[in-house]
């Protein structure tokens, strides 16, 4: 238990510890201007990265525990598509939304982080174009637009989102239109390989242990009807045996001595072998030249034998 545990907080880790350094990667190789700098800024975004990675590994892990309780191996493949769709949706949104709301909790939100320094950067822009203190944000005069406070309202709301409204008070509006649709797409796809790749697993698990069981069963069955043929054979020749041992104790005492010992080593083999996996070939050609001498008393010339034997293959 265990080693199977250890083995699941590695993959954990490992997976989405991955999937952290592959965002690190592409922040300092792509997109390090915005998320890097100044280090108050980059301060937060590892931040936000080390949230994601705690609620990726939390809420899968959640997950997780929900999918052993309901014994999730015993559904139908309808219920287990049917589960894997409202895993990954739910899943999913609580990892997004709950990643933003821990990070509120300690202000140290990245898209809050950019939000104010986009202001900052529409209130430099207001400085630059010489309109702090002015009403251009009031661009529609007796029903008429003001071109040239209407194109700096319009520069000033593209560039950072930020715009005043009608009672000058500053408001924002995410320029890039479905940020959030796109980061709930990417959580999405995540949680559902995360899921599909724990389902795959355990199903590949399941059938080799079901496959694993039936081979057991198969070898106690053969084991049992070897037993039951034993339980049936060995009464049977012990009776003959006895029959020829005692037909010989007045015409050859001699030879029904040593039908008396080739016997017992027959019956002292039976008993060891019960407990034993495999023996040397010599030990079984011993036990089977005992029988055969026994059988022989029987039908005398009528049984004949021949051995044929290579002495490599004895041991």
């Amino acid at each position: 238990m265990f080693k199977y545990s250890g083995r699941y907080w590695l993959c954990q880790l490992s997976g989405w510890g991955g999937w952290t350094l592959i965002n690190l990667f592409f922040a300092y190789q792509f997109a390090s201007d915005y998320y890097l700098n100044p280090e108050s800024k980059r301060n937060v975004f590892f931040i936000a990265l080390l949230i994601d990675f705690i609620c990726f590994i939390g809420f899968t892990h959640l997950l997780r525990e929900v999918l052993k309780r309901i014994q999730w191996l015993k559904f139908s493949f309808t219920r287990v598509l049917t589960m894997f769709l409202i895993s990954t949706v739910s899943v999913g949104i609580l990892v997004y939304f709950g990643s933003k709301l821990i990070s509120e909790i300690p202000g140290m939100s990245f898209d809050k982080y950019s939000r104010n320094e986009k202001k900052e950067k529409a209130i430099e822009m207001e400085n630059e174009f010489q309109l702090t203190g002015t009403n251009y944000y009031n661009y529609e005069v007796n029903n008429k637009i003001d071109s040239a406070r209407y194109t700096a309202f319009t520069k000033i709301k593209k560039a950072t989102g930020w715009y005043r409204n009608a009672n000058a008070e500053w408001e924002y509006e995410e320029p890039r239109k479905g940020m959030d649709f796109w980061g709930l797409l990417i959580t999405f796809i995540l949680v559902a390989l995360w899921l599909l790749i724990y389902l795959v697993w355990h199903y590949i698990n399941k059938n080799r242990n079901d496959q694993i069981d039936k081979l057991r069963l198969e070898a106690m069955v053969k084991s049992l009807e070897l037993k039951t043929i034993k339980s049936h054979i060995n009464p049977h020749f012990i009776f003959n045996a006895h029959n020829s041992i005692r037909a010989l104790v007045d015409e050859n005492p001699e030879r029904a001595r040593k039908a008396i010992t080739e016997l017992s080593n027959i019956l002292r083999s039976s008993m060891l072998a019960e407990n034993m996996d495999t023996v040397p070939l010599q030990q079984e050609l011993n036990i089977v030249s005992d029988y055969l001498a026994l059988e022989h008393m029987r039908f005398e010339e009528r049984l004949r034998i021949e051995l044929h034997i290579n002495k490599d293959t004895l041991s």
